[in-house]
Parts: structure tokens; C-alpha cells; sequence
């Protein structure tokens, strides 16, 4: 891997991420075995050491430029974070359409308690989606599931858990709702409203480049994420 990506990737994990020392050892581990930041991506998504969210964050430009600011990043590392932001994007579009593989059910199962499997949606360190039947209620759901055990990571379940209560309180038109939560054997879950569609990745790769003509999707985005920092919610 170039020097200066690899020096890059370590001072993003570090900085950004934040990781607990054991976490940040894999990280780095798979930095130093990565032929490529792409190489890093997907090495540490199959292995779950990365979720989608934290893909997203190592792309998050606004943080990069207040370190960048500060003095921490130079301008040289600045430069080489655009191309790691273009393949962490590529890298999210691919973990959409559920190419990227995670720890968790391994083949898409028929069932799922008393929901049916229809299709995976997408995975990543923090769990697989599905799109499934509720036959309770015969309705479409996003289903997402997180397997659990002696050696899951207390974190990772605790930011599960966190991320359901988190979204069972906003209640907004742009914004899914939760239907319902809970445990199934060795695995921890929760049903929200199924919304057919693309990705954000892949909807910008297509978008207009006209700032005008990406405002019909943007405003609503905007909206939602208002709301949720309303209620002390910030999406990062």
C-alpha cells in the first residue's frame, strides 16, 4: 500500500474511530496486510472489524478538514483522503447490494421467528438486513439482525441496543419506524418500515450535478436530520 495512504488510514482509525485497543489492533493489523485502502475496506468489513456507519465516518469530510485545520492532518494526507472517501463510497454501494459478507446468519434463512425472509438487503459489522413478512401482521418489514453469544462484544451489542432506542423515539415522515425489537435465540433484532428504493451512495453517483436539481431529495434529508438533532440526535 502507498505510504501515505497507509499513514492515512492509521491516523483516520485513530482519530476518527476511536477504537478500544483491542479493536484498533485488528484495524491495524489489516492496514499493514492491505495491498490498498480499498484492499483495507473490504478486509475489515468481511471480517466485521468495520461496520457501514464507520466506513461512512472515515469519509466524514467535516471532521477531516477541523483536524486538517488544527494541524493534526497535513495537506499532503488532506489530498490522499479524497481518494479514500471515493473508495470507502464504492466500498458502502457494494455492502447495499449485500456483496460484502459479515459475520451473522451465514445463507439467508426461510425464517426468522415469526417473520419470513424474502431477500437480504445488505450487512456489515453491526448486523445483516433483511426484507421480510411480519406474518403477525402480514406487512413488509426491514429486518435487522445482529448474532450474539459468549464471545460477542459487549460494545457492539450495547451500540445495538443504543441504535434501537434511538430510533424508536423519532417520529418523522422521512425518518423509519420501528415496529418491534427484541431476542431469538442467539440473535438480537428489530423490524422497521421497509422502504423501497436506492442507496444514497448509489443516488449520488447518478444524481444531477446541479445543486438545484439534487434539492427535491436533499430538503427532505435535511428536514429528517433536523428533527432527530431536535431530540439530541446527532447522525454522523
Amino acid at each position: 500500500m502507498d505510504r501515505q495512504d497507509e499513514k492515512a488510514l492509521l491516523r483516520f482509525v485513530g482519530e476518527i474511530l476511536r477504537p478500544g485497543p483491542e479493536r484498533a489492533g485488528r484495524l491495524e493489523s489489516h492496514v499493514q496486510a492491505a495491498g490498498s485502502a480499498a484492499d483495507f475496506f473490504r478486509q475489515a468489513l468481511l471480517a466485521g472489524d468495520l461496520s457501514r456507519d464507520d466506513v461512512a465516518a472515515l469519509a466524514d469530510w467535516y471532521r477531516v478538514r477541523d483536524l486538517a485545520a488544527s494541524g493534526r492532518i497535513g495537506s499532503r494526507l488532506l489530498t490522499h483522503a479524497g481518494r479514500l472517501m471515493d473508495e470507502s463510497l464504492d466500498l458502502l454501494s457494494s455492502s447495499e447490494e449485500g456483496h460484502a459478507a459479515s459475520p451473522g446468519l451465514g445463507r439467508i434463512p426461510e425464517r426468522f421467528g415469526t417473520y419470513r425472509i424474502l431477500a437480504e438487503l445488505g450487512r456489515g459489522g453491526m448486523g445483516i438486513v433483511y426484507r421480510a413478512i411480519d406474518t403477525a401482521l402480514e406487512r413488509e418489514v426491514a429486518l435487522k439482525v445482529m448474532a450474539v453469544g459468549d464471545r460477542m462484544d459487549p460494545t457492539r451489542l450495547a451500540r445495538f441496543e443504543r441504535e434501537i432506542e434511538i430510533c424508536g423515539r423519532l417520529v418523522h415522515p422521512n425518518i423509519v419506524r420501528i415496529h418491534a425489537a427484541g431476542r431469538q435465540e442467539d440473535y438480537v433484532y428489530y423490524a422497521m418500515e421497509y422502504v423501497d428504493g436506492t442507496g444514497l451512495a448509489r443516488w449520488m453517483a447518478t444524481a444531477p450535478r446541479d445543486p438545484m436539481g439534487r434539492l427535491p431529495v436533499l430538503l427532505p434529508v435535511v428536514g429528517a436530520l433536523a428533527h432527530a438533532h431536535e431530540q439530541g440526535v446527532v447522525h454522523r
